[in-house]
């Protein structure tokens, strides 16, 4: 209840609005507690999860070291995102000051199945095998997750509670998004622009030489 009064009326603006016109006010009690919380959790949200999402992208930058193979990763995962918000509206769940830390955990265990898969299919050359075999552990590892969240659905909190319900439909929503979408792309990208995937996979190769060559003057040098 208390909650639901800070967020329909915002008492840290009226006291901010008082404050600047030079008006010495001091307050105290969990409300005000509260809702100063709430203020700087909605204020620094949005510039975690912006860093989040560039230092997923630069990750995937440096893994791939190809545009194409960083829109082939990406483009499941916002899929999956984009299924995410869709489920918590029909399920009329809202981001709140606790539910939202979630989202950074999310984007960081949903980028993780693309990224083995699409390794595992540069590797292998073939899709079906990729997906049986490196698509079934990372479905099995977002399985397990999951069922750690489910515990906190059944929590009593309200907050804690919000949290599960959030990161339940993140992760299902992604996993399945990955497991659906990336196969198709790389099917498509395998029958009618090869190229693509052969410059990657020489890319890819160049960087593990150049490693081992340096692993192996730093041992010359030691």
């Amino acid at each position: 209840l208390a909650v639901s009064s800070i967020r329909t009326h915002r008492p840290f603006r009226s006291i901010a609005d008082l404050q600047a016109d030079r008006i010495d006010l001091r307050t105290t009690g969990s409300i005000m507690i509260v809702a100063e919380f709430m203020r700087l959790v909605t204020k620094e949200a949005r510039y975690v999860l912006i860093l989040t999402a560039l230092l997923v992208l630069f990750i995937l930058v440096l893994s791939f070291r190809n545009v194409y193979a960083c829109l082939l990763a990406l483009l499941p995962f916002l899929c999956g995102c984009s299924i995410m918000l869709g489920g918590l509206v029909l399920m009329d769940v809202q981001l709140n000051y606790f539910n939202i830390v979630v989202l950074p955990i999310v984007f960081g265990y949903g980028i993780n199945n693309a990224i083995f898969l699409f390794y595992r299919f540069l590797e292998s050359g073939k899709i079906s095998k990729s997906v049986m075999h490196t698509g079934l552990a990372g479905v099995a590892s977002s399985l397990t997750t999951m069922a750690g969240w489910a515990g906190v659905v059944l929590s009593d909190h309200p907050g804690l509670r919000s949290m599960g319900l959030v990161a339940l439909p993140g992760l299902s929503a992604v996993m399945l998004a990955t497991t659906v979408t990336l196969p198709a792309l790389l099917s498509y990208t395998q029958q009618h622009v090869p190229l693509i995937l052969k410059n990657i996979r020489s890319r890819l190769h160049r960087g593990r030489l150049s490693d081992k060559r340096s692993r192996h003057f730093l041992l010359y040098a030691d």
